[in-house]
């Protein structure tokens, strides 16, 4: 099994931050675990099965410039 970096470790303050606003908003207040499950699915598919369909375009300036 591949190694990969803690999620989180890669969060500064001002995402957490934009997460914790997030979760305040919610009812009855989501936790953030899942705020960055519903994020991850929103970007990269919705399931291991969304691989078989090929890799997604990342057109994100943001995400893009990360990817590199």
């Amino acid at each position: 099994m591949p190694y990969y970096q803690w999620p989180a470790s890669a969060l500064t303050e001002d995402d957490m931050a934009l997460l914790h606003h997030a979760r305040e908003r919610t009812y009855p207040g989501t936790p953030i675990n899942h705020l960055l499950a519903r994020a991850v699915r929103q970007v990269f598919g919705q399931s291991a099965r969304d691989l078989a369909a090929g890799p997604r375009p990342i057109t994100s300036p943001t995400l893009m410039k990360e990817a590199a």
